[in-house]
């Protein structure tokens, strides 16, 4: 993965030499991954079941000083075996949705979700206008080391859709973190 250089913006200081990259299993930058998906549905339910196992695509940064206590920053490339599932019901105008994955790697076991509802109103005052109201909970295990910087998080929307041939949409969403009510 190409990290931003010395001349770039935005950079760490010192920049992230991914020349030097580190890779667990046996150093190997292109070792085999395998990936399924399974996916049905039941009436009004929809569910997925998928699993990755191979190099994470996220590093971990390495922090190192050498002999002249000059710091280095090296990505280290973990192998990862994560495992999702999804769940969508739709039950007339309202779809209930569920994303959830375990990852598990040599240093940690992580968990992700976005839990949700949708409730859409079809064809106000017979124009064709859909107006949609979303609300969704974010949640990563990993705190402020999390990839994203939805951790823990509430997120509300509300979609305006023309139903014309352009599939004209607006949307509008605010996302509040939970932990300090912050937009």
């Amino acid at each position: 993965m190409p990290f931003t250089g010395v001349e770039g913006r935005p950079r760490t200081q010192p920049a992230i030499d991914g020349d030097q990259a580190v890779f667990d299993k046996n150093g190997f930058a292109r070792q085999v991954a395998y990936a399924i998906r399974w996916s049905h549905s039941i009436g009004d339910w929809d569910i997925g079941l998928s699993n990755f196992y191979g190099t994470s695509r996220d590093p971990l940064i390495l922090v190192e000083t050498d002999s002249a206590g000059l710091v280095s920053l090296t990505p280290y490339y973990q192998n990862i075996n994560q495992t999702g599932l999804d769940v969508q019901a739709t039950i007339e105008s309202w779809l209930l949705k569920l994303e959830a994955i375990v990852r598990v790697s040599e240093t940690d076991t992580d968990f992700a979700t976005v839990a949700g509802v949708e409730y859409t109103f079809f064809n106000i005052a017979e124009t064709g206008l859909d107006i949609g109201l979303l609300a969704e909970y974010l949640y990563d295990s990993r705190g402020r080391f999390a990839p994203t910087a939805f951790q823990n998080d509430f997120f509300t929307e509300i979609r305006f859709a023309l139903n014309d041939v352009q599939d004209t949409q607006i949307l509008a969403g605010v996302i509040v973190d939970t932990r300090c009510s912050s937009f």
